[in-house]
Order: structure tokens, then sequence, then C-alpha cells
């Protein structure tokens, strides 16, 4: 059966400078082989720098990759893509305050989303705003809030609504609770979950936390060094890692609680 999406052989390298007059290459990705099939929620699970933020952003269309290919449904993904293939794999980012303009309100952001990729009508963007800040578990009073009157927990809220705008069939939420604390973590990851199953939305989870990624995610993707180095159904990972890095990664990891 066809994967939702997949990776073969994708690599991607950085030039770095070695020297006054010379450069050379760091290879971030190396030849990962990846398959998301429809309605997964898949863990990627690295320390930082393992190229598991590089794969996301491959995934999302960010950076282009050095060789390899990226299908969707089957079919290659072009390195410029048309806006019908944008808006079908989308992105939270770790820090909503980076890309959220800040002299723009809430209503603002979603509002222009529709508009510039023809979501709904014009008529009917203001009624799907509202909608979207239901999705999210956010008062409709915000909508005229700009980010900096917003929590931490709220702008991670509207970063989640504004890639629901573009009604994506894959969701990849990279490092997206990392610098929330414990409670509103958990309401984040509560929303991604009911999203999913509401939705019917493919969910890659991002992460350097184990502890996190186990209440999220079916299946756990492990990287280091830029490879993929062990996949495996969640609870089967957390019963017997078979990889070395793997192991080393669980046992390093705090105490964590049975699912």
């Amino acid at each position: 059966m066809t994967a939702l999406l997949e990776t073969r052989a994708l690599r991607k390298s950085y030039p770095v400078p070695a020297g006054l007059f010379r450069r050379t290459e760091r290879e971030a990705l190396r030849g990962a082989e990846l398959r998301i099939e429809r309605g997964e929620a898949v863990g990627i699970v690295g320390e930082s720098g393992c190229g598991k933020s590089t794969l996301a952003k491959l995934l999302v269309g960010l950076v282009p990759p050095t060789s390899g290919e990226i299908l969707l449904d089957g079919e290659p993904l072009p390195a410029r893509r048309p806006t019908s293939l944008q808006r079908r794999i989308q992105m939270v980012f770790q820090d909503p305050s980076s890309s959220l303009n800040p002299r723009r309100t809430v209503r603002q952001t979603l509002a222009e989303l529709l508009a510039v990729h023809r979501i709904v009508p014009a008529d009917r963007r203001e009624g799907r705003v509202r909608e979207l800040l239901d999705a999210v578990g956010l008062p409709r009073e915000l909508a005229d809030a700009v980010p900096g009157r917003l929590s931490g927990g709220q702008k991670q809220r509207v970063g989640i609504a504004r890639a629901l705008a573009l009604e994506p069939e894959i969701l990849i939420a990279d490092e997206s609770v990392a610098a929330l604390d414990v409670s509103v973590q958990a309401s984040i990851l509560t929303l991604l979950r009911d999203l999913r199953e509401e939705l019917g939305l493919t969910l890659l989870f991002i992460t350097h936390d184990l502890a996190v990624v186990r209440q999220v995610s079916d299946r756990l993707v492990i990287m280091s060094a830029g490879e993929i180095v062990e996949e495996s159904g969640t609870e089967a990972f957390f019963a017997g890692p078979r990889h070395t890095y793997s192991r080393r990664l669980l046992e390093s990891a705090p105490r964590l609680p049975a699912v």
C-alpha cells in the first residue's frame, strides 16, 4: 500500500567554514528512509543536533534536500511546491513568538491566511476564524489580541490554529511544547491528540523528550547523528529498545510514568 508520506535516501548538507578561504560541508541528514501511513501519530526522537528538525524542514518544504526524494501519496514532491501541495503539510514551531507578527491580532493573522489561500469565501472568513479559535480551545474574545497579550500556551494554540487554517493532512509539531511549563504542555498534548482524532490528521511529533512523546505517538523513530537508527511501536520501544543508542537514550531519561 502506498504510504501517505515517504522519504527515500534523503540527505541534507550545509556548507561550513573550514579555514580562511576554504569551506566544507556538514551532513545534517544521512540517507533517511521513512514511511508514514495515513492517520498515524509518529514521534521522531533524538538529542539536539541529531537531524530531526532538519528532517521536519525538508518535509514541510522550508529547505531543499541535497539528494533523495520526498513522496506524498506516492508522487515525488517538486523542489518548488505549488500552493496546493504546501497546504497539505503544515508545521507548528517551537517558539510561536518568533512565527507570529507582533503587530497583527489573532483575527488578522488567521483571516489573512484564509484570504491568501482562498480557503473560504470572504463572507465566511469571520465565521471560520471563530471555528478555528473554538477548535484550539481559545476564547473568542482573544481574536482581537496581539501576541504580546497572550501567554505562551495561548500563542502555541494560535500557532496550531494557523496551521489548521490551511486544512492540512499532515501536521508536524517541532518541539512544540518544549518551551512550556508542565501543566501547559499537558493541555497542548491533549489538544493535539483530540485534533488528530477529530480531523483525521497524520501527526509527526518531533522532540527530545521521551516522556512527552510517549503520550501522543503510536510509533517512534529514533535518530542519532543524522541517521534513523531504530523504528518501533511506542510501547514496544519502552519495553525494550534494540539499538545501543536507543537504550542509552532511554536509560538517561527521567523515570517515565506508565501510560
